[in-house]
């Protein structure tokens, strides 16, 4: 396993994994309206670090430093 930094190479790996992961695990809120442009407008501002193994990102996190708040941890369902 590799993490790095987010650039905007790993955009649609990462817009999917954010995706899908609300999808199916929000079961109190209606997210037909979620679509992957959320994860550019959820994570404005905040650094991403990516977890990949080999090519395939398998995880991130994205945190707002300037009050050290880890916003988002999301990790696929096969790791």
């Amino acid at each position: 396993m590799k993490i790095k930094e987010y650039n905007g190479d790993l955009l649609n790996a990462v817009s999917e994994l954010y995706l899908n992961g609300r999808t199916s695990t929000f079961s109190w809120l209606d997210t037909s309206g979620y679509s992957l442009a959320d994860f550019e407008l959820d994570t404005e501002g905040e650094r991403i670090l990516v977890a990949l193994v080999g090519e395939h990102v398998v995880g991130f996190i994205s945190i707002w430093e300037p009050e050290n708040f880890v916003h988002h941890l999301y990790v696929s369902d096969e790791h």
